[in-house]
């Protein structure tokens, strides 16, 4: 919805690509590692005999194949509203081809733009607690992958996944605006995965048939699949959707 402006100077004698992460201030590696062992491209400061003035001295770290191959960090299935997704959400973007900065005069001005996506689903639930009888205290998700890579935006673990890559997730309290009284909008956000994990939403809550009835507690199971003429199939849930 918003636009910011970012300014670089870098220095001239490569093409160069422009990643932006945001909102994400760690990112893993492989092994499930927070990874720190960022350093800069070094190039020589000035011509030299036979060495001209942008020749890369230092590679730096991590090159753009293992940049591109960082997870966000993994959502931990324990606890209870502790290690749920929340506002500000990650994204991410890039140029789609490199910029080449081989050659430029002094103040030139390049304008590259990037257009960031959100690295995650969006739940709204809609529940009227006077008709359907049921109040919903909390939401959770069951098969849900544990994090993402962001360039490209897709979900970590195998297809399809192998024991441990599927969690359920903490739960997450359902207070938001028109709680449980229309439609409440961001109630609940998810990592993308697959149809092949047969994810499903938990809404938990208090349940009474008659309104004088005393209320009971309930988990209801709301899989991911779309129905046509008694048919189900199982769909994908894909990141920046709703």
């Amino acid at each position: 919805a918003g636009k910011i402006n970012v300014v670089f100077y870098p220095r001239k004698g490569l093409f160069t690509k422009f990643y932006c992460v945001a909102n994400q201030t760690e990112m893993n590696d492989a092994a499930g590692n927070i990874y720190t062992n960022y350093t800069p491209l070094q190039q020589s400061s000035q011509p030299q005999s036979s060495v001209p003035g942008d020749m890369i001295t230092s590679p730096g770290t991590p090159t753009e194949s293992d940049f591109v191959k960082l997870n966000t960090p993994l959502l931990n299935p324990t606890g209870f509203n502790a290690d749920v997704l929340l506002a500000p959400l990650p994204m991410s973007g890039a140029n789609s081809q490199p910029t080449d900065l081989r050659e430029y005069r002094m103040g030139t001005y390049v304008r590259l733009n990037v257009s960031l996506t959100r690295a995650v689903a969006r739940f709204d639930i809609v529940n009227d607690a006077t008709k359907s009888h049921f109040t919903i205290t909390d939401i959770s998700m069951g098969n849900g992958r544990q994090g993402v890579t962001l360039f490209p935006i897709r979900p970590t673990g195998d297809v399809p996944a192998t024991n441990g890559q599927l969690i359920t997730y903490p739960y997450r309290l359902f207070d938001g605006l028109n709680a449980n009284a229309g439609t409440t909008t961001k109630a609940f956000y998810c990592y993308p995965c697959k149809a092949i994990d047969a994810g499903f939403l938990i809404l938990k809550g208090l349940y009474a048939m008659n309104l004088t009835d005393e209320k009971k507690e309930v988990s209801y199971r709301i899989p991911f699949e779309r129905v046509t003429d008694g048919d189900g199939s199982l769909i994908e849930i894909n990141h920046n959707h709703r």
